[in-house]
């Protein structure tokens, strides 16, 4: 699993790469744009904070083309592994990654802030590929509850594809029927 940093200083680095650690995380994905120059340099900072970790970055569209294609050898000289961008939904997923397999290209596993049942999809679909890397399913870092009787909690950096029928979680009913507050 990969920790997200969105950060706006450099100074914030070191505390927010602490709190992943101390949460159990190795790996860090970085929110970029639009200051490719600040970006690299935060690049650098995190890598050295976590030099055994996969380093992973994360433009969302900020970039232009231009600025995209300028800035993609410095963060890789910086120790990124740049994101490739992700298609909505497990079945376009599914072929993206066996298009890639097929060409000899690694694919990277993303869910990002994928709540419980959407989780256990995306870890079913990314086991069931073979994913060799560290995938950005940071779901458990930004969200406080769990709408499942038995949570997906992160262990050591890492969580386990669900055993079982169908997704092998069972979502917890009374817990979805009980009041919010504050929704």
């Amino acid at each position: 699993m990969i920790f997200t940093l969105n950060q706006r200083s450099l100074d914030e680095v070191e505390a927010l790469v602490a709190e992943g650690r101390a949460r159990g995380y190795r790996h860090f994905d970085v929110k970029l744009a639009p200051d490719p120059v600040f970006h690299v340099e935060l690049c650098r900072l995190v890598e050295s904070l976590a030099p055994e970790g996969l380093l992973r970055a994360d433009a969302d569209g900020g970039y232009d083309e231009a600025t995209a294609l300028a800035a993609a050898p410095r963060l890789a000289e910086a120790g990124v592994a740049v994101e490739a961008a992700r298609p909505g939904g497990l079945i376009k997923a599914r072929r993206r990654i066996e298009i890639l397999k097929r060409e000899g290209l690694i694919f990277l596993g993303s869910g990002l802030t994928d709540p419980d049942v959407s989780l256990a999809a995306s870890l079913a679909l990314f086991g069931a590929c073979g994913l060799a890397r560290p995938a950005a399913l940071n779901g458990p870092q930004f969200l406080a509850e769990s709408f499942l009787r038995r949570p997906l909690v992160p262990a050591d950096g890492q969580l386990a594809v669900p055993g079982g029928p169908g997704l092998g979680v069972e979502v917890d009913e009374e817990r979805v029927r009980r009041p919010r507050v504050g929704l």
